[in-house]
């Protein structure tokens, strides 16, 4: 029939089948173009924000986040986390994972020796984000006048924001915990 056609597939493959994980209906693994996602037709890169390249990974999903343990050509592991809601990748540590299991909501890293629970309680986790360079061509010549920041904290948690200026270093401009509001 003339309204039947065959689509060409990308030539987009998975490089590391332990890297496949399933997350609400749509599957995550790595390819030799970085990180892809795959729900149905053409598989698209969701690590454009990542800088290294990656030779094989480890992954799981906790039903809300992609977690995986990366490896580079250098055999150097980076333990990342995708949040789909927000499209955005964390870096969660350097442990060299060579393996995950998600067992009654708890994920679970394997070592070569150990186990480790991820984000179990009391756990510390040091998370930063930096904004792209201000310049003349930004925002038409417009600075930046405040950060609003949301975030769930524990007691406890310290919150420390640095400020650069002009390409110099970065220096401490607040230190803020949960119970103060940045005004």
């Amino acid at each position: 029939p003339q309204n039947f056609s065959i689509p060409k597939q990308t030539e987009t493959g998975c490089i590391d089948g332990r890297s496949i994980a399933e997350l609400e209906g749509v599957l995550y693994f790595l390819s030799s173009n970085g990180y892809m996602a795959y729900a149905g037709g053409e598989p698209y890169c969701i690590s454009y924000q990542l800088t290294a390249k990656f030779n094989s990974a480890v992954s799981v999903s906790d039903g809300r986040h992609y977690i995986s343990a990366a490896y580079d050509k250098n055999g150097s592991a980076s333990v990342l986390v995708y949040d789909s809601k927000y499209n955005l990748w964390h870096q969660y540590d350097y442990t060299p994972f060579i393996g995950f299991i998600n067992y009654f909501g708890s994920v679970y890293g394997a070592t070569a020796t150990d186990i480790y629970e991820l984000d179990s309680e009391g756990e510390i986790i040091e998370w930063s984000f930096t904004t792209q360079r201000l310049t003349y061509n930004t925002m038409d010549y417009k600075g930046l006048n405040c950060i609003w920041i949301r975030l769930d904290a524990q007691p406890n948690t310290v919150i420390k924001i640095f400020v650069s200026r002009d390409d110099n270093e970065f220096e401490l401009c607040s230190v803020l915990s949960p119970q103060e509001k940045l005004s």
